[in-house]
Parts: structure tokens; sequence; C-alpha cells
């Protein structure tokens, strides 16, 4: 579960940056279509970049060569089969998946809210259209995929205009959107970007709807009336467009607004610096740690003491490189050759056979050769990373770490 937790702190920045570069040059601006559009791809690419940036990391670790960093104070061979996990990851964890769940109920309760109505109210069937009249005056009129929903005295005052509105969020499938939407406030629900965005798309489905109602030939003044009248009622935030959604001051300044230039759509370019500081930001050394640390996070860790150690070699933790090992029936490796820098994980190494469980002993500070000449751990720190061809742990009467150098080069 981890993983999941990481991928939706590294989307949050990059949806963040880029709803800021919106909601600065282009939400003021009267291009509904476009910013639909736009709103859409910002959902999509914070969503994308981070397995983009997965994907570039591994490509460029697989094809770098061993480059390891200057040597910790105490090199050893770590003896710890099981390395307790920090604490904050897992509360982390266990927060999120928290916030998950509630966004989930909240939502499940307004499907039944809605279902409640339609299956309740009185339907009349337009075309594809299906209307419901509840005796709720309280509710507000809205519209889901097929169904627009109004109270019955609003159908009677107001019904034309309501329903041709209506129409125009069903014809251009606002509702899918508001899927996705609600899809990207499920999975980044601690961001506050992806809860405005929301309400940006639904700002935007507003307009849209209004401008196509008054192209329709529907008097603006009685429409806009009608707005003002129907500002109060039950709204449904999560998956369905209201017609009381957004603010009306902005809605009608709209309306009376000119369509921006195509020009004024190069604004969208600002995006592209936004998002690269937030892919830098998300790489920094301290935030990748971070990451690193809720990646490989559990709700419940095993106890199991047989688990893969972690081994540490000069001073640098050696799952950080990639190997291949040998195994036996004595010690478990007998062999590890650096072979390059990527960041794996070795298979446990097989359980010993009972009948060796006598001939075991602690495990002690292992003597160290060098091209077959025993040398002391300040000889070993002196070597440079970069001329070791191999290294090979093993154990028998002692443990011992034979360090092979490129063309028997003297350390």
């Amino acid at each position: 579960m981890g993983h999941l937790l990481t991928y939706a702190i590294s989307a949050a920045l990059p949806l963040l940056a880029m709803y800021i570069v919106y909601k600065w040059l282009l939400a003021s601006e009267n291009q509904y279509r476009y910013n639909r559009v736009v709103l859409l791809s910002i959902m999509l690419c914070a969503f994308i970049l981070p397995a983009v940036n997965v994907l570039v990391q591994q490509f460029a670790s697989n094809n770098a060569t061993v480059q390891l960093m200057s040597p910790l104070p105490q090199p050893s061979i770590a003896d710890d089969y099981a390395a307790q996990p920090t604490t904050w990851p897992r509360i982390a964890l266990i927060v999120y998946l928290a916030g998950i769940a509630a966004v989930v109920i909240h939502m499940a309760i307004v499907w039944l809210r809605i279902a409640r109505i339609t299956a309740s109210g009185t339907k009349i069937r337009d075309g594809r259209y299906i209307i419901v009249l509840t005796d709720d005056d309280k509710v507000a009129p809205f519209s889901w995929h097929r169904y627009i929903v109004m109270s019955l005295s609003d159908y009677k005052q107001a019904g034309v205009m309501i329903t041709a509105h209506e129409k125009q969020h069903i014809d251009r499938q606002h509702w899918i959107d508001l899927l996705l939407a609600q899809f990207i406030v499920t999975v980044n629900w601690f961001n506050p970007a992806a809860w405005l965005v929301r309400e940006e798309l639904k700002a935007v489905h507003e307009y849209e709807a209004d401008k196509r109602v008054l192209d329709s030939g529907i008097n603006a003044r009685d429409y806009q009336m009608l707005l003002i009248s129907k500002a109060t009622g039950m709204k449904f935030p999560t998956v369905a467009n209201s017609l009381n959604h957004c603010k009306l001051k902005k809605r009608m300044t709209m309306m009376m607004t000119s369509q921006a230039s195509m020009s004024r759509r190069l604004r969208t370019l600002a995006a592209i610096p936004a998002v690269a500081l937030a892919v830098l930001a998300i790489n920094h050394d301290a935030v990748a740690a971070a990451l690193d640390h809720v990646n490989n996070s559990a709700l419940f860790y095993s106890d199991d003491k047989e688990s893969t150690p972690d081994i540490v070699i000069m001073g640098h933790d050696a799952t950080d490189v990639q190997t291949e090992s040998k195994h036996d029936d004595t010690y478990g490796i007998s062999d590890i050759k650096v072979i390059g820098y990527e960041a794996v994980r070795k298979e446990p190494a097989p359980k010993p056979d009972d009948s060796h469980a006598r001939d075991r002993k602690p495990m002690t500070s292992p003597r160290i050769f060098i091209n077959g000449i025993e040398k002391d751990m300040e000889e070993i720190m002196k070597i440079d990373p970069s001329s070791i061809e191999s290294i090979a742990v093993t154990r028998d009467d002692d443990d011992r770490i034979y360090v092979t150098l490129k063309d028997r080069a003297n350390p």
C-alpha cells in the first residue's frame, strides 16, 4: 500500500503547480471549451508524470556504472536480519487510507441520495432524456448521465429553461469529466489542488451550458433571473452538475464577456516550467529519501527473523548495488559480484540444513583480503571503488571478505 501513497504524493506536486498556473492565467478567460481540455489534461498529466519519472530513473540507473559515494565512518556487514522500519511512514499510510475511506463513504452517501430521488420521483421521457420530478422543493435542479432532476414547482415555473440547461450538460457528457475529477479527489484527497481543480471543472461546465442556452434563443435576462432564484437549494458536490453551482456573479460576467483571443491560449506554456520545478522537487535527495521510506511502508510488518539481511560493503548499503550472488549451504552467500548501480533487493538466502545448525557460530568481525593479501580496515577504506572487480563473502572457519582489484592493482 505504500506504493499508492508514494504515487499520490508524487502526483500532488505537479497537480498543484499546474493548478496555480491555470488559476493565475486562464481561469478568468472566456474560453470554456479550451479551459475544459486544459483542466482534464492537468488531471491526467499529474498522474502520468510520476510514472514517466520512474521509467526515466530506471533507464538512467540501468545504464550507469558503479559509483559509490564517500565511505561511512564504520564499514561493516550488517547482521540484523529484521531491521525495524521507521514509524512515521506507517502512520502516514494509515491516515492516507483513512482519508480515502472517508471520501468513498461520502461519495456513496451522495450516490444513495441521488438514487433515492430518481427512484421516488415522477419520470417523464423526453427523447433520450429522463426528467425526474420530485416533491421536495429544497432540491436544486441537477443532471446526471441521462437524468434531469428538478422539483415539481421548478418544472411548472421554468421547466423549459432548466431542461435546456441540463440537456447541455448531458449532451457534452460532463458527467464523465466529474467521474475523473472524483477519482483524482479520492486518490489525492490531501491535496487542496485536487478539490480546487474539480470545482474549476464544474464551473467551466456551467459556463459552457449557460452560453449554449443563450445561443439557443432564450432571453438572457429571464435566464439570469432564474439563476438568481435558484441560488439556494441542496447541491450534489461530487458527481452531478447542479444549476446553482458556481458563483452567480462570475457566471453572469462570463455571459457578457467576449471570447478570449487565440493568442492568449499561449499562456498555457507557463505550465511547463512549473511542472519542471515540481519534478525537480520530487527528485530532490531529501524528498526522494522520504518517499522511499513511504514506498516501503506497510500496515503490517512481519516478525520473521529469517528475512534477507542488509549488506554493507565499504560503508555502503549493498542493496543499492545490483549484484549477482551464489548460495551455499553454510552461510547462504558465497560470492557477490558488483555489476551495476541499481536499487534492487536480493532474494532471501535458502535456509541451511538443520544438520549444520550445531556448526554455526555468532558472526564476528570478518577478515579482509585484497588480491589474496590480508589487510586491515584502514587499507580497504583507501580503495578507489572504480578499481574493484569483484567482492566475495565466505564463511568457513571464520568470516572473510575477498576483494579483487582490476588488473591486480595494489590498494
